[in-house]
């Protein structure tokens, strides 16, 4: 009797020891659902600073500002790059007539859709890479007339690091004529300077692509 009781004790406690040797296996093994993490993202890419004149709309980084307003001695508007270490950008845009003679480095044309709208054409290279005359315009430091994808316009072969875009259109210098529904008919001129380390056109190409006459 006393091998017997003993026998099953031994097999009661064994089974017993099993079982929670299994539990605490098991109860290990499994994960919990623990609150979500949630992270708040300010993505300054998507978000945008609208223009919003009498004549025209338009949209730039966030992080620029309107600089300079003015009628005299043209209609023009200038905004800046507040961002560290691209602060060095600046657009303008002129409404009516633009400093006579404007040079530029580099030619974005403006392909009018309608008398109200345009397509963005394709940023040229350096003016001096394709102008047959602006070695010579160079050492004399002149400018120097040019020509991209049939549009006009003044190349500043003296100052190639100027980094300077200008755009332009078959209707004349410097210009692109538009007509809003209710503003009437204007000419605009877009002239942005890049001294930027590296040069972001798409900044000029974005606001382009967003401008909108009234």
């Amino acid at each position: 009797m006393i091998i017997l009781l003993t026998a099953i004790v031994l097999s009661i406690t064994s089974v017993v020891i099993w079982f929670l040797i299994h539990k605490d296996v098991g109860s290990s093994g499994q994960t919990t659902n623990a609150a979500p993490i949630i992270t708040d993202v300010n993505d300054d890419q998507t978000q945008k600073l609208h223009v919003d004149e009498r004549l025209f709309s338009l949209d730039l980084p966030l992080d620029w500002k309107l600089q300079t307003k003015d009628t005299i001695p043209f209609v023009y508007w200038t905004w800046v790059s507040t961002k560290k270490n691209a602060d060095n950008r600046t657009l303008i845009l002129y409404v009516d007539g633009s400093p006579p003679n404007q040079a530029v480095n580099q030619l974005l044309p403006l392909l009018k859709s309608t008398e109200s709208s345009f397509n963005v054409g394709s940023l040229s290279n350096q003016c001096n890479d394709f102008t047959p005359a602006a070695q010579a315009a160079a050492k004399a430091n002149q400018t120097v007339p040019s020509r991209w994808q049939g549009v006009n316009f003044i190349c500043d072969a003296a100052n190639p690091i100027n980094q300077a875009i200008g755009t332009g259109s078959m209707d004349g210098l410097n210009m692109i004529r538009l007509t809003g529904a209710s503003g009437g008919t204007h000419t605009y001129f877009f002239l942005y300077l890049d001294h930027n380390i590296h040069p972001d056109s798409s900044i000029l190409t974005d606001a382009l692509t967003s401008f909108k006459v009234k």
